[in-house]
């Protein structure tokens, strides 16, 4: 009489074979993630290069075909809201640019640059705008008082305005702007002048970076975001004015 035998996995072999494949899904999790973690973290790269190209050319192109003009209230006028500043304007006699700091977005209470009348399809806020201002009134300030004659892009001025600096998915803002030069970088004859502008874009929450948001938190540190959370600066020497006095 012929036995048959019945092959079978032992309740050992069973488990084994369930911890290789829980260890080897667990490695394929890990690897999407952080292939996801990357691609992120290029695609904000990417957007926040391609916003401050943008924002470059735009004011090489314009403070070179404008006057040599002063680094004071006149042509340079910072916003402040609470004792911290949270904006600033330059005018350069045809076009002005206006724009909130980023830490103006996330602090409760901040005085928030936005349009008068917002057209359709418009943002209410500003992030870095263009604006035609041939009398440079956006850097005006009102009677005894620091703050700017106009708080907010005027309905008639709303229309011809440009935004330079989409919000996007990555929340882009602008978080420092500075704009300088030197009596050794004026030409007396030709009235012209170099300007070193430096400014810096930033992705993500502010509570992702530093607290004068000029670098991200470390990864492992506490709220840090190394997916979404980016800081550049990027520095521009321009020439501004022509012509012989």
């Amino acid at each position: 009489m012929n036995r048959v035998v019945k092959k079978g996995f032992t309740l050992v072999e069973l488990m084994l074979s369930m911890a290789f494949i829980s260890v080897l899904l667990l490695a394929i999790a890990m690897t999407v993630m952080q292939i996801s973690a990357a691609y992120n973290r290029g695609m904000t790269v990417k957007e926040l290069n391609q916003a401050a190209r943008l924002m470059s050319e735009d004011l090489r192109y314009n403070i070179s075909a404008s006057s040599s003009f002063s680094s004071d209230n006149s042509s340079f006028l910072v916003v402040s809201s609470g004792g911290v500043e949270v904006g600033a304007r330059l005018c350069l006699g045809t076009y002005s640019y206006v724009w909130n700091y980023g830490r103006a977005f996330e602090t409760p209470g901040a005085t928030i640059t936005g349009y008068q009348t917002v057209p359709t399809g418009r943002s209410s806020d500003v992030r870095f705008v263009r604006v035609n201002d041939s009398t440079k009134s956006y850097c005006q300030k009102q009677t005894n008082s620091d703050s700017p004659l106009y708080p907010n892009i005027r309905s008639a001025d709303a229309p011809s305005s440009q935004e330079l600096l989409k919000v996007g998915d990555r929340n882009l803002a602008v978080h420092r702007m500075e704009i300088s030069s030197t009596d050794a970088m004026y030409e007396g004859v030709t009235g012209q002048r170099l300007y070193e502008v430096i400014f810096t874009l930033g992705a993500g929450s502010i509570t992702a970076m530093n607290k004068t948001q000029t670098a991200c938190l470390p990864a492992g540190t506490e709220g840090a975001d190394v997916a979404y959370c980016v800081v550049q600066n990027f520095p521009l020497v321009i020439r501004a004015g022509n012509g012989v006095n």
